[in-house]
Formats: structure tokens, C-alpha cells, sequence
């Protein structure tokens, strides 16, 4: 089974728990990440990276191997009303794959996972946001997003071009 495989499976078998952390709550991004990482049962360690343009470092929320796999993960919280949880993440994302494609030794992905209750929320991803997405392929970086309230549902773009997990 491939890392993309993997990654799909523990999201398909824990999705009703990863569905529990959108019930309604004032939790900051930072504790649902660790609610997520559990909810996932994924044990993750951080990884540090150089700063850039003025910025002394970059701290990843989570990295975990799976063979020889680097999984880099970046989650993001997207508030009512905003949508800038996208633009941060595949910042970061881009951050990340930059400065991990000049480290030897080791395959990696960048993984996004955005948890969604913004201005987005309640829709799936329209065709032109997707495609916008899928450039960022080519740097290793993919994204998860979880629609967060009414009918939830998950859309990635692991180990396809976009597929939903309901």
C-alpha cells in the first residue's frame, strides 16, 4: 500500500471521529490539530525549518513517516466568514516542500488539511478551485479538506485528482 493509500485509509476509518470535532466549540486551531492527531490515531513529531524573508523559523504542526515517506502536515482552521486558512496553508506548504527538496535523503509530501466551517463551508470545492489546487502538486503538496458543518464530507486530492469521502 502506497503512503497516499495509507493516509486515505486511516482518514476513511476515522472519519466519523474526525467529524466529531465539528461540533460546535470556541477551540483554537492549535487544539484541534492534537484533537485531529488523535482522532487519526497518528502519533507526530514537529520539524523546524530556516525562516525566510525576516521570519526566524517555520514549525510544522505535525510530520510523520510512513516507510520512508516524510509526511510533512500543515492544518489549518477556517472560521466563519473567512477564507484565508487556504491561502496560509499552501503558503506554508510551499515553505515546507521548498526547504525539505533541499535536505538529501528522503522522500517527502506535504499534506494541507483544512478544517472548514468559512465562507466555503457547505459546498464542495468548485472545478477552477480544484484545478488551483492540483498546481501545487507538483511541489509534493496535497490537500484534505473537511466541510465542517451541515452535511459533512472530506475532498482530497492524495492519491487522485480529486475524490470525497462522505
Amino acid at each position: 500500500m502506497n503512503v497516499g493509500n495509507k493516509l486515505i485509509h486511516d482518514i476513511e476509518t476515522n472519519r466519523s471521529a474526525i467529524f466529531d470535532l465539528g461540533k460546535p466549540s470556541n477551540r483554537r486551531e492549535n487544539d484541534l490539530t492534537k484533537e485531529l492527531f488523535k482522532a487519526l490515531g497518528w502519533d507526530v513529531d514537529k520539524k523546524n525549518y530556516e525562516g525566510l524573508f525576516g521570519w526566524k523559523g517555520f514549525r510544522t504542526d505535525g510530520c510523520r513517516k510512513i516507510d520512508d515517506t516524510l509526511v510533512i502536515i500543515e492544518v489549518k482552521k477556517i472560521t466563519k466568514g473567512s477564507e484565508y486558512g487556504y491561502w496560509h496553508a499552501f503558503s506554508q506548504g510551499l515553505i515546507y516542500s521548498y526547504q525539505q527538496q533541499h535536505q538529501s535523503g528522503n522522500d517527502f509530501l506535504v499534506l494541507c488539511i483544512i478544517l472548514d466551517w468559512g465562507k466555503a463551508a457547505g459546498q464542495k470545492l468548485s472545478e477552477r478551485e480544484k484545478r488551483f489546487l492540483n498546481l501545487f502538486r507538483e511541489q509534493q503538496i496535497y490537500f484534505l479538506r473537511v466541510n465542517m458543518i451541515e452535511k459533512q464530507f472530506i475532498e482530497h486530492n492524495i492519491n487522485t485528482d480529486w475524490a470525497s469521502i462522505e
